[in-house]
C-alpha cells in the first residue's frame, strides 16, 4: 500500500511528545511515554499516534511491523499455549455406549507444531482507532489483527479501515495527517515499551534453511605473537577478504 508515515506522537496521559524525528532517524522511543500509568479517566489514558501522509484506502489491509527494545518470548508463549491446548483436549468416546475414554499417553495427540492462537497479555489491553473527521472509531473484528500482544512482542499489526479516514491535526504536529492511534484501555505492562522501529507493508518471514559459507585461510596467515588465541577464552575475530 503506497502510504508514508508523516507524524509519530505519544501521549502519556498528561503531555504529548513529537517522536517523528526519532522514528525517521531510527532512534528508540517510548510510544506511551517513559512512565505510563493507567487512569480511570479515559481522556488521560496513554495513546500512541501514527499520522500518514495519504488516506488509508477502505477495506485494504495495511501491515505495520513493530520492533521493541525488550520483546517477550513468543516461542515460549506459543509452546505453553500449545501444551495447555493438548492438556485440555476433551475426553473422547470410541463409539456410542462405551464409557468415556480418558486421554492417556497412548491416545493420539496433536502434533507439536499444531497452530495455536497467541494468548493475550496477562494484564494490558489496548484498542486501535482511526479518525473519521468527527469521532475516533474503534477497529474491531477482522479490521484489526494485533500480533504484538499489546506492544509486548515484536510483530505485525494489520489494519483494515472499514470507513473513510479524514485528515486532522493532533497533538504537537501542526500539519494535518491521517491518523491511527493505539489506546491503552486497561491493565499494566511489565515494563514501558520502547520502540526501535516501525516498518510499513511488512510481512513476517522465517529462514528455515541454513546459510553457510566456507573461506580458505592462506597458509601464511598467523595471529600476532601477543594475540595468540587461548582455547576456551572468548576473543575477537577481524577478517580481511580478498576477491577470488
Amino acid at each position: 500500500m503506497p502510504v508514508q508515515l508523516q507524524a509519530v506522537q505519544s501521549f502519556d496521559g498528561v503531555t504529548f511528545t513529537d517522536l517523528t524525528r526519532s522514528q525517521r532517524e531510527g532512534l528508540p522511543f517510548s510510544p506511551w511515554g517513559t512512565n505510563p500509568t493507567a487512569s480511570l479517566d479515559a481522556k488521560k489514558q496513554p495513546v500512541f499516534y501514527l499520522g500518514f501522509e495519504q488516506a488509508l484506502p477502505q477495506n485494504q489491509p495495511l501491515s505495520l511491523w513493530f520492533r521493541f527494545q525488550i520483546s517477550g518470548d513468543r516461542d515460549r508463549l506459543l509452546t505453553e499455549a500449545r501444551k495447555q491446548a493438548i492438556a485440555c483436549s476433551p475426553i473422547t468416546r470410541t463409539c456410542v455406549g462405551e464409557p468415556p475414554k480418558s486421554v492417556t499417553a497412548a491416545t493420539p495427540q496433536p502434533p507439536a507444531h499444531t497452530p495455536v492462537d497467541l494468548p493475550p497479555h496477562h494484564s494490558l489491553r489496548t484498542i486501535w482507532e482511526y479518525f473519521n473527521g468527527t469521532n475516533w472509531q474503534a477497529l474491531v473484528g477482522n479490521a484489526i489483527v494485533d500480533d504484538t500482544r499489546s506492544f509486548t512482542l515484536d510483530g505485525t499489526v494489520r489494519v483494515t479501515i472499514p470507513g473513510t479516514i479524514a485528515a486532522s491535526v493532533q497533538g504537537l504536529v501542526a500539519t494535518p495527517a491521517y491518523y491511527l492511534r493505539c489506546c491503552w484501555v486497561s491493565g499494566q505492562p511489565d515494563v514501558a515499551p520502547v520502540l526501535l522501529g516501525i516498518a510499513l507493508n511488512a510481512v513476517a518471514a522465517e529462514q528455515i534453511s541454513s546459510a553457510r559459507s566456507t573461506f580458505a585461510i592462506a597458509p601464511s596467515t598467523a595471529p600476532p605473537a601477543d594475540k595468540v588465541p587461548i582455547p576456551g577464552r572468548v576473543g575477537r575475530l577481524s577478517l580481511s577478504l580478498a576477491q577470488a
